[in-house]
């Protein structure tokens, strides 16, 4: 299978070809929350607590996009790095079928039993409880649909065909947000239609992936796989995967102890501006997570193909387009936020807030990309370990100490700056450190494979 995609283009036109696409998947996808956000926020007599009941579950909804995100991506880069080996391929497609298949049900029952709880622990209250209960008893069921058609998206990519995944992917966004406005306006059912809308619209996004791969005879082969290949398969996928996933799991958890030290220092009506900004921000990093998926993708085909010169390339010009979009990025914000904040309703209170969070969390914006470029990178060329390292330090070591010290002291030190407002200054701050361990990380570990080199040759 020499003559595929990943050798018939230029690596730049290769980078395009599945970035492109991945980024429109990506933007498309996140429509849905957007769109649910959009449309809470604009329910007769409930907008605001409606919206500040999506502010509070979106750490679960992170969680559950983590879960998915295990086997969902690192089953579509093992079918891209053995797309010349048929046995090896079918292993690690129906290992991920399987694996992500369990790993979503598993959730959803667990998080069926433990409903009340969980919402308590988030802080809902009163009508917001209610709000929030309804959407996620639906979205329970969603979640195992979502993380199929998932997972037969990135296998679509893989296989070469991404611009089939954004054919299926928008075309289950336009689903959602006609169901919508059906299910919560003109049926009336409010959190509980939003929820509903979302059910459909993966739901249909699982079926006709599953049609399409049929039809391109790309389907999962027969064939026997022993419970020790099965194992091996699945170590290899979670060892790739769970990188992302822990980017997904910290957010969450980043979301959460924001969301508590909002409330600790603000009032509703910043926790409900903090979940626009939250929208705006995942939105607009969409390009960048979108590229770097597609282009793990081809890094992964050139690692199983020994090419090292061209990761090296694409990986430098990766990081060159996602670093310019990001200065962009932060322009258009500081132009525009205000226009981009009033499309979600709210009060002009709420919106004057959101606005000046925007200003701020989008100044570390330009160093983003170079992060996801570097984690990507590692993610996929044998060093998950520090590609893991790199998402800690942003979301652990960093930031959710920040969030509390740099309130604190701008309390105590008269800084002049109130401390909701430097709460949202440790965003940026945490991207900067960031990207700087990034740069000692890689150094590190270059280091350490000339050594390896230079031992080899001494032993020769």
């Amino acid at each position: 299978m020499k003559t595929n995609i990943y050798e018939n283009k230029s690596l730049t036109k290769l980078i395009f070809i599945f970035g492109i696409p991945s980024i429109v998947s990506l933007m498309v996808e996140m429509l849905t929350g957007i769109v649910d956000t959009a449309f809470a926020g604009n329910l007769p007599y409930i907008g605001e607590d409606a919206l500040s009941a999506m502010a509070l579950i979106s750490p679960v909804l992170g969680i559950f996009t983590a879960l998915q995100t295990l086997f969902a991506m690192s089953t579509g880069i093992l079918i891209a790095k053995y797309l010349n080996d048929s046995d090896k391929r079918r292993d690690s497609y129906v290992t991920g079928m399987i694996m992500s298949v369990v790993i979503s049900m598993a959730t959803s029952l667990y998080c069926s039993f433990t409903l009340p709880q969980i919402l308590l622990i988030l802080g809902a209250e009163g009508e917001i409880y209610h709000l929030a209960k309804q959407y996620l008893q639906i979205q329970l069921f969603s979640n195992v649909f979502s993380s199929i058609g998932y997972t037969l998206t990135c296998c679509i990519r893989a296989f070469g065909f991404p611009k089939a995944e954004v054919m299926l992917i928008s075309t289950s966004v336009f689903v959602n947000i006609i169901c919508n406005f059906v299910f919560a306006f003109l049926l009336k059912m409010g959190m509980a239609g939003l929820a509903l809308g979302t059910l459909v619209s993966e739901s249909l996004c699982a079926v006709c992936s599953i049609l399409f791969l049929m039809r391109k005879n790309l389907w999962i082969a027969k064939g026997t796989l022993s419970a020790s290949g099965f194992l091996c398969s699945a170590l290899d996928l979670f060892k790739i995967g769970i990188a992302q996933t822990v980017i997904q799991i910290l957010g969450g958890c980043t979301g959460f102890v924001l969301n508590a030290r909002l409330l600790s220092l603000g009032s509703m009506a910043h926790v409900a501006a903090w979940s626009v900004v939250q929208r705006i921000y995942t939105f607009i990093l969409m390009p960048i997570v979108g590229l770097t998926q597609g282009v793990q993708n081809i890094i992964s085909y050139f690692s199983g193909n020994d090419a090292p010169e061209k990761i090296k390339k694409v990986s430098n010009l990766t990081m060159t387009f996602c670093s310019s979009y990001g200065f962009l990025a932060l322009l258009l914000v500081w132009l525009f936020g205000q226009n981009l904040a009033s499309v979600f309703g709210g009060s002009s209170e709420m919106l004057a807030i959101a606005r000046v969070i925007l200003n701020i969390v989008f100044l570390g914006f330009p160093f983003i990309g170079i992060l996801y470029t570097d984690m990507t990178l590692l993610q996929v060329t044998g060093h998950e370990f520090s590609s893991v390292l790199l998402i800690l330090s942003r979301q652990v070591f960093f930031l959710i100490p920040l969030v509390y010290i740099i309130p604190s002291l701008a309390v105590f030190g008269n800084w002049g700056i109130a401390p909701i407002v430097s709460l949202f200054c440790c965003i940026p701050i945490a991207d900067l450190l960031a990207v700087v361990f990034a740069w000692i990380v890689k150094k590190r570990i270059l280091f350490l494979q000339k050594q390896m080199s230079w031992n080899a040759i001494d032993h020769d």
